[in-house]
């Protein structure tokens, strides 16, 4: 699954999420180390190698600079990638964030090409639910994300951080 982790508008970066079991497989297609250079699609398709080599060498959750496609022309973006290969992710799987500029058409076409590599768009609280039934949270830190996100007042925001914080577990 993928989403985007932060709002739409300009911002000085934003923040894809990615994560399931063929995450690390998404990033080989779309991902490239900093150290490699070229726009063409040779030169992209000729750093995969490279790319592979790079996230099988990860073993624990890592930060890579490098940079991502954004659509089959081969342009791209520079990035940082937070990488999680194993369970001790959020969700207790293999999962990623890649933060790039916090451009709306970027954060768009990152989000087209990652679905035409096989993820999906996430559900609303998706993300959450997996780390509900991977055993990262209880239910009424669960309920706790969800009225942190949907507090409209100072008061709700405070019951939702207290209960999140585990003032009713």
């Amino acid at each position: 699954i993928v989403a985007a982790a932060t709002p739409s508008g300009p911002a000085a970066r934003a923040v894809v999420r990615l994560c399931g079991p063929h995450v690390r497989d998404c990033l080989v297609r779309l991902w490239r180390p900093a150290e490699d250079r070229g726009a063409s699609e040779e030169a992209w398709n000729a750093g995969q190698r490279h790319a592979e080599d790079v996230l099988a060498s990860v073993s624990r959750p890592t930060h890579l600079s490098g940079r991502v496609k954004l659509d089959d022309h081969y342009r791209h973006v520079p990035c940082e990638l937070y990488y999680w290969p194993d369970h001790r992710s959020f969700t207790r799987s293999p999962m990623a964030e890649i933060h790039c500029l916090g451009s709306d058409p970027v954060v768009a076409a990152l989000l087209q090409e990652i679905c035409q590599q096989g993820a999906r768009l996430a559900e609303g609280g998706e993300f959450t639910l997996r780390a509900f039934l991977g055993g990262r949270i209880d239910l009424t830190q669960a309920e706790a994300v969800l009225g942190v996100i949907q507090a409209t007042s100072d008061r709700e925001f405070d019951r939702a951080l207290k209960q999140l914080a585990g003032g009713l577990s």
